[in-house]
């Protein structure tokens, strides 16, 4: 590399993003004997090919290691405002494409959700962080990276694996080991009815997959889930122009504890939408007969969800309440079973599997079953939501009674998050032609 001084760089970038002609660029840099494509691309190759031998570290180590190669910080400052600028110009996602994380617990419900978001023209699925501590484990990662890796074919979007224990625990005992053991993943049922066997192994539907050649141990970036979390953050922001939105699926925790190491990505986040929580109706906490408030999402880590209604985010929940205002009937089924797409198929024979094990039959599927997390995402697709409320009078009951943790009540103290609630959606005269429904079927058909 040729050392080059400030003003010297900051002309070349000038000169070089006004596409000004090179023999104009070279006159100024004879001393040098370079050009600008020798001073940028040059740079940028190396760059790049540290990064690619480094892809574990972070930014100030990559910067590190460019400079011992280089003799030359500054230049390594222009590249990265060049190409900042370059992303700004030439690969901001249209007006209308919003670039999403999407955070799960592998739930056979989330792959429903999954399927919808990366399916979903206006969505940018940037990546997806797991956590073990919901209602499968962490192999289910795999059904994950396989679907990823066949609809966004070659693009290696990140997976990322996260904790196996929530705050609850953690916070009293650091030395966790995480589930089964955990004091509120006993409330998790292991075996049938949709425990987290069957999540885990989606019924055994997850052999009809298309195998990726990523394997789940591969095809995650490390198990720090907070750098990981930032850096996919970061790429996002960098690669998009956008601040990404958070769809999250599971429990708080991933959000959470990327928020108690790095305080200030609040700002770096567009929002959470969140399915949690049962305002004015029953929980869903099943297994716990005398917790009739809670609802799993915010139940299994109530420490998370707390901090993160303590958090500078704008945060939108999407509760039961307004899930279960569209619910699943046997004429929607009807209509997923026409569906002649690979994911339509697969999408029907898994509900299939879910109605023919759920408790109580197939009368209480179609009354308790609500494809919860794709509504969430139907909500950031701004797809058949009526009604949205500003709500910051709420607080979640966090204490040593499983009886009562993981409720919503109401606070006389203002949540520092922005938060809104989705209370009501659209629901056409027949259900099944409601816009979610209709949306969901077209999206898994294309």
């Amino acid at each position: 590399m040729y050392p080059l001084t400030e003003s010297q760089c900051g002309e070349i970038i000038g000169l070089y993003k006004n596409k000004q002609s090179v023999p104009k660029i070279s006159r100024m840099l004879k001393v040098h004997r370079t050009t600008v494509t020798h001073t940028i691309d040059k740079s940028q190759k190396i760059l790049k090919t540290i990064v690619k031998d480094n892809n574990k570290k972070s930014a100030e180590e990559i910067k590190k290691i460019f400079v011992e190669k280089t003799n030359n910080e500054l230049i390594f400052n222009k590249i990265k405002n060049y190409q900042q600028s370059n992303y700004q110009q030439s690969r901001t996602l249209p007006h209308h494409v919003i670039p999403v994380i999407i955070d799960t617990d592998g739930d056979n419900d989330d792959f429903f959700a999954i399927l919808y978001a990366l399916k979903s023209k206006n969505l940018d699925v940037r990546g997806v962080t797991y956590h073990g501590n919901g209602w499968s484990h962490a192999a289910s990662v795999q059904n994950i990276v396989d679907i990823i890796d066949d609809i966004y074919s070659g693009k290696n979007i990140p997976v990322i694996l996260g904790t196996d224990y929530s705050l609850y625990e953690s916070d009293r005992n650091p030395n966790t080991l995480g589930t089964p053991g955990c004091t509120y993943q006993k409330s998790v049922p292991e075996g049938a009815a949709g425990g987290r066997r069957d999540s885990d192994l989606l019924y055994g539907l997850n052999r009809k997959l298309r195998l990726s050649k990523r394997i789940w141990y591969d095809a995650i970036k490390d198990f720090n889930i907070t750098q990981d979390f930032a850096d996919l953050i970061d790429s996002t922001i960098e690669a998009t122009g956008k601040k990404p939105t958070i769809i999250a699926m599971g429990t708080a925790t991933n959000i959470a504890m990327l928020l108690r190491a790095f305080p200030t990505y609040n700002t770096k986040i567009e929002r959470i939408v969140w399915m949690a929580g049962a305002l004015d109706v029953a929980g869903n906490v099943f297994t716990v007969p005398n917790n009739t408030r809670a609802e799993y999402n915010v139940y299994l880590d109530c420490v998370a969800a707390q901090e993160l209604l303590d958090s500078d985010l704008k945060i939108t929940l999407i509760p039961l309440d307004f899930t279960n205002k569209t619910p699943f009937n046997p004429a929607f089924f009807d209509k997923l079973s026409t569906l002649t797409s690979f994911y339509g198929k697969f999408a029907y024979q898994l509900l299939k599997m879910i109605r023919a094990t759920w408790l109580g039959g197939e009368l209480e599927f179609y009354n308790g079953y609500f494809l919860w997390d794709a509504k969430a995402v139907g909500f950031v697709k701004n797809i058949g939501v009526a009604k949205v409320v500003s709500n910051r009078t709420l607080a979640i009951t966090c204490t040593e009674d499983k009886n009562y943790n993981g409720q919503f009540v109401a606070s006389q103290v203002l949540t520092k998050a922005d938060l809104e609630i989705a209370t009501e959606p659209i629901v056409s005269d027949l259900v099944e032609d409601s816009p979610f429904f209709q949306d969901f079927i077209d999206v898994l058909e294309y």
